[in-house]
């Protein structure tokens, strides 16, 4: 059931991507984007935690000291890693944010040995070596803005591995967490100190763009719509389900290798939706992304 939950994850994020990479194209500010985006998650996800309550487990308005971890943990994610990708985004293609931004499955393997005591075995070890592979072609591509800038984006690719760094830590601490604490109300916390920490970053922006002019952002209402549904479908969403298959699979290692699929994904949205055409190498690396989690998934 763990691998259902990650397929969807996958789709989840590749469209909610996709939403942004519209909106941060029109123009529409970062720190406004991430400030607006993370309000809609937040509440989507106070929503879900009321439905998903259960009396008899442990919550964090009940007893919140359990519940501390996951503070730092909303320091990392979403905030930490929304900053970053979405400046890489920015910058660059969904085709070459993406894959940089998905090379967590390798800081994951290395920290959830002496953190969890899960030691990768042959498939995965395979796995990583196959998924490298793909990110490395998938990230190789033309700027869509700037061809002539040459054929690597140094500093989209160094930023959206920060995102990676921040979604290996989060991940392999959510599992520890998750062996007595109920998921919505990781969710939740996790949510809310993401959304008193863009709501300190987006009163700095705003102080600091203060006499800049304004007024050059396209469909500015269309960009706010498209916002929330990208801050619903990942922050409420994604992470709830995502925590889910943490939850039932045997490994965290595993679910960050099915979760390299938003790689593939991301590139078919950015293909269909933004008309990002991908070269016949990212098409390559697609597919080695897809053959390396496929054999992390009959191996496990």
């Amino acid at each position: 059931m763990f691998v259902v939950y990650v397929l969807v994850v996958c789709v989840c994020s590749a469209l909610s991507h996709t939403c942004a990479k519209v909106v941060l194209r029109n123009g529409m500010p970062t720190y406004r984007f991430l400030a607006v985006r993370i309000v809609a998650g937040t509440v989507a996800s106070a929503i879900l935690y009321w439905a998903m309550l259960k009396p008899g487990e442990p919550h964090v308005f009940q007893t919140p000291g359990p519940f501390l971890p996951a503070i730092w943990l909303g320091i990392l994610v979403p905030f930490g890693s929304n900053v970053f990708y979405f400046e890489a985004l920015r910058r660059g293609d969904l085709c070459i944010v993406a894959p940089a931004g998905s090379i967590a499955p390798l800081f994951v393997a290395l920290l959830a040995w002496p953190v969890l005591h899960e030691i990768p075995d042959a498939a995965v070890g395979i796995s990583l070596v196959l998924i490298v592979a793909g990110l490395i072609l998938s990230a190789r591509s033309r700027h869509h803005h700037h061809p002539t800038a040459g054929a690597w984006m140094v500093l989209p690719i160094l930023l959206a591995s920060g995102t990676s760094v921040c979604n290996s830590f989060n991940y392999v601490f959510q599992k520890k967490l998750l062996h007595d604490l109920p998921k919505a109300d990781i969710n939740l916390v996790q949510n809310i100190v993401s959304l008193i920490l863009f709501g300190i970053y987006f009163l700095w922006e705003m102080r600091a763009n203060r006499r800049e002019r304004h007024g050059t952002e396209q469909h500015p209402w269309r960009n706010v719509g498209l916002t929330i549904i990208s801050g619903v479908l990942v922050f409420a969403l994604s992470n709830l389900l995502f925590l889910m298959a943490i939850a039932k699979a045997p490994t965290v290692s595993i679910v960050m290798v099915l979760a390299t699929l938003t790689v593939p994904a991301s590139a078919l949205a950015g293909w269909v939706l933004l008309h990002e055409r991908p070269r016949a190498i990212q098409l390559a690396g697609g597919g080695i992304i897809t053959i390396g989690a496929a054999i992390a998934k009959l191996a496990g």
